[in-house]
């Protein structure tokens, strides 16, 4: 039988070559330096929009080959719990309105440009 495989990934390094001195950790209570490589990284993922960060996960997740689920850590017990879980009955879901009318009763000819507007959001305008 042949001997198992393994895939190792070689991890990017920093440009600090080995004989650079180790910085000396930060006292208790002081902020943390980042640097501004980290720093650059935090702000542009700051900017992203939703749809962007969720691509930014799935690549990642690829790219890192990140199971969805968490998987518990070898060697990690979970107690049984010492009395019986008994489960409560669940209260009813209540449904959300997601709809509703609105009726403007009053708009001045000069604010037609609202119309526009509730259209772009999604709304459907009717004028009597």
């Amino acid at each position: 039988m042949p001997p198992a495989l393994c895939t190792l990934r070689t991890l990017r390094t920093s440009s600090a070559s080995l004989s650079d001195p180790i910085p000396a950790p930060p006292l208790d209570g002081a902020p943390k330096q980042y640097s501004p490589k980290i720093q650059k990284l935090v702000d542009d993922i700051v900017g992203l929009t939703l749809l962007e960060v969720s691509d930014l996960n799935e690549l990642l997740k690829k790219t890192l080959n990140i199971q969805d689920a968490g998987l518990m850590p070898v060697g990690t017990m979970v107690a049984a719990p010492a009395t019986p879980v008994v489960e409560e009955e669940e209260a009813p879901v209540k449904k959300e309105k997601t709809h509703f009318t609105v009726k403007l009763t009053e708009m001045k000819a000069a604010e037609k440009k609202l119309k526009a507007a509730l259209e772009a959001a999604g709304g459907t305008v009717v004028l009597e």
